[in-house]
């Protein structure tokens, strides 16, 4: 009886056990869709699927320039059950395949569906990967690939005719960019991808470290075309100039153009060769010597709002004269004439065993503080002009020679009226003085930010001064200054005195072009005295109160504050 009993019992705890069970799961059942109704009218929840979508591109685009490798981005996509079905269901997230990750390619690869495929292999691709599994996924898949970039050590064994040899002729009907950075080629790299491609060809950019063939089909097609000659590639001579014209001359749809030290022959060409006509150009990158880049674009022509990015290395003092014919538009070979944009900023460097000027087309004083870097994106210039071989030169005359061919340079540069100039000097060169920088840059009547260092202070700002002392009119130099930075002077006797920056700032003030603001910034001999007399006659003053320990440190103690005066 008592056994019998026992037995019931437990069989009653267990019944109200599933029973309790089963009203939690009702519950919890109840509870997720109360909660999935709550999330479905927050605000979160409102936003577009077209934006949405463009969201989640923002993010992979961050997490992709950040580190390639990372996959880190999918986690946005879990948010909530909304997103992540609008996640699943976009195609074009998932077109990146992912072979440093091996165990994502199938789930990447069943994501994006029929999408257009983009596959980068590096070195940490091919240390997760086995060539073998990158083949067999071309061999699949290679009729969808939109976009190859090669990007891993020209020492490596695995070559782009090793991958791609085993494809089907004309397989990639789909294959509109190749990137191959650094990759492994030869003399037959055009050929393998000749073979690729589908015909007529779906090539359109075109990224390669040469040598290349000049007079292969891969480039009649493209419309941006990137050439980087690396030197320690062998294979391959270097081109002609009729080669490279003539190539130029099948590509008509060419929209941008970058060739880097292309090793073409450096002395100046004659009439013969005609003018190619490239008028789809949008952007134009040169980097190479004086006379080559001088050599090609006298013999092109293209549209005028065409965007420049030069690099011109001047070797030799006749590059001089060639650079100023060819910025004043002089061509007297060709009927091509060269309208390069104005510069509204400008920068001239000596330093390091350098010198270097660098135009920008423009100068947004609104979108950047002003410091002694307020200049635009180094990167964005459209012009710049370096002289390794005329400063390494250890003649008795070099520095006279140097600074004649900067200032020439500099006084044919594409400039009218600037509106920043930079002069960075690293040592001192005696030839550049006052008259010479007036000769040079001009008055510059719209100039309104200046920015000085090193040796180069002194000589500046007699500049500025344009010789008038205290003569009894206005400055003709800089009429329009507000802002003046300078870095690294040294303000002691012998070198330059605090009392002239002061007396031409007194002197501007008096013909109502005082300055906004004065920024000194690793200056030394510098008292806070000197700083507060300047404050005077500047609305403000930002010192960053270095000073030398020779002069009396009680000084600069004086003031009180000393950093900043207004």
């Amino acid at each position: 009886m008592n056994m019998g009993s026992g037995v019931s019992a437990g069989a009653s705890r267990r019944d109200a056990i599933h029973a309790i069970d089963i009203e939690i799961e009702i519950w919890s059942e109840r509870i997720r869709a109360r909660r999935s109704d709550r999330n479905n009218r927050l605000p979160i929840s409102t936003i577009p699927v077209e934006l949405l979508s463009y969201i989640f591109s923002l993010v992979q685009r961050k997490y992709r320039y950040e580190s390639r490798d990372s996959l880190g981005w999918i986690v946005v996509t879990y948010v909530c059950q909304r997103w992540r079905g609008l996640a699943l269901g976009n195609p074009l997230l998932w077109v990146y395949i992912p072979f440093q990750c091996p165990d994502w390619v199938p789930e990447m690869t069943r994501r994006s569906k029929s999408a257009a495929l983009k596959i980068e292999l590096n070195s940490t691709s091919f240390a997760r990967s086995r060539v073998s599994g990158v083949r067999e996924f071309l061999g699949v898949h290679i009729c969808r690939i939109q976009k190859i970039k090669f990007n891993f050590p020209t020492s490596r064994k695995v070559t782009l005719q090793g991958l791609f040899q085993h494809l089907p002729p004309h397989s990639a009907r789909s294959l509109e960019n190749i990137n191959l950075q650094y990759a492994p080629q030869g003399p037959n790299t055009m050929t393998v991808i000749d073979r690729l491609l589908a015909d007529p060809s779906p090539l359109r950019r075109l990224k390669i470290y040469g040598p290349v063939d000049w007079s292969s089909k891969v480039l009649t097609s493209l419309t941006h075309f990137v050439l980087h000659y690396d030197d320690s590639v062998t294979n391959g001579s270097p081109p002609t100039y009729p080669q490279f014209f003539d190539a130029l001359t099948h590509m008509p749809a060419l929209q941008m153009l970058e060739l880097y030290d292309v090793p073409l022959p450096s002395e100046e060409l004659a009439s013969k060769f005609p003018v190619v006509h490239l008028s789809q150009l949008k952007r134009i990158n040169l980097i190479g010597s004086a006379q080559t880049v001088s050599n090609i674009l006298r013999h092109i022509s293209f549209p005028e709002s065409t965007r420049f990015q030069l690099t011109l290395d001047v070797s030799m003092a006749s590059d001089v004269a060639l650079i100023s014919e060819l910025f004043r538009g002089i061509s007297p070979s060709t009927k091509a004439v060269i309208k390069l944009p104005l510069a509204r900023s400008l920068r001239l460097t000596v330093e390091d065993d350098l010198a270097c000027i660098t135009a920008w087309s423009y100068f947004s004083n609104d979108s950047l503080g002003f410091s002694a870097w307020s200049f635009p994106d180094a990167d964005d210039f459209f012009l710049r002009l370096s002289f390794p071989c005329l400063l390494e030169s250890s003649t008795p005359d070099r520095d006279k020679v140097m600074s004649q061919a900067i200032l020439e340079v500099c006084s044919a540069m594409p400039f009218q009226n600037l509106l920043a100039l930079s002069v960075i000097s690293e040592e001192d060169l005696a030839w550049i003085d006052a008259e010479s920088l007036a000769k040079a840059f001009g008055r510059q009547p719209e100039l309104h930010s200046a920015h000085v260092e090193g040796p180069v202070l002194s000589e500046f700002l007699r500049f500025m001064a344009g010789g008038i002392g205290d003569l009894p009119h206005a400055p003709d130099t800089f009429p329009s200054l507000r802002r003046l930075s300078i870095y690294a002077g040294i303000f002691k006797k012998g070198c330059l005195s605090a009392g002239v920056l002061q007396d031409m700032l007194r002197h501007r003030k008096e013909f109502g072009m005082e300055l906004e603001q004065v920024h000194f910034r690793c200056c030394t001999y510098l008292r806070a005295k000197d700083v507060k007399d300047m404050g005077e006659h500047v609305r403000k003053v930002t010192w960053d109160e270095v000073d030398d320990d020779s002069e009396s440190s009680s000084l600069s103690e004086e003031d009180g504050s000393g950093g900043v005066s207004e």
